[in-house]
């Protein structure tokens, strides 16, 4: 019997039948519940290193993601993109670098520059505040949309 974790669902088939996700064989003993639930939101801030990203900060990364994923989606302007997680992801640098869609464009830092999103030091001297974007959960530990937080960039 096979489980798929996004719809909750046992079948028999090697996708499920409701999302199409791929269903897994479910394990033997028990098992860690997953992190956030949809809906669930948090705020995360822009990133800026070799190109712009979001800083997810170890706080939300302990609480939404799971170390067993190195890949994860996220939806940006209701684009599907796939995100590789840095090694590092989980010691020293929690951020979202690039999400990338499937022709291959990194959609994250093209809606970054869109949105006219700042890391928090240029964007408190341009607007005194720090610049923030929203992260919802929509399938827990693997999928999340991504929106500008109220009052951030040039959306006011």
């Amino acid at each position: 019997m096979n489980h798929c974790s996004r719809c909750d669902l046992d079948t028999d088939q090697p996708f499920c039948p409701r999302c199409g996700a791929l269903s897994r064989a479910r394990p033997v003993g028990p098992e860690a519940p997953p992190k956030g639930a949809p809906g669930q939101t948090f705020e995360c801030l822009i990133w800026n290193g070799a190109m712009p990203g979001i800083r997810v900060g170890a706080a939300n990364r302990e609480r939404f993601f799971s170390p067993k994923r190195s890949r994860i989606e996220l939806v940006i302007d209701d684009r599907l993109c796939r995100v590789d997680l840095a090694d590092n992801f989980w010691t020293s640098c929690p951020e979202i670098r690039a999400a990338v869609d499937e022709g291959g464009m990194n959609r994250l830092e093209a809606w970054i520059e869109a949105k006219g999103l700042l890391p928090p030091g240029d964007s408190e001297k341009l607007r005194g505040r720090a610049d923030r974007v929203v992260l919802e959960v929509v399938a827990p530990e693997e999928r999340f949309r991504v929106r500008v937080a109220e009052g951030a960039g040039r959306e006011k």
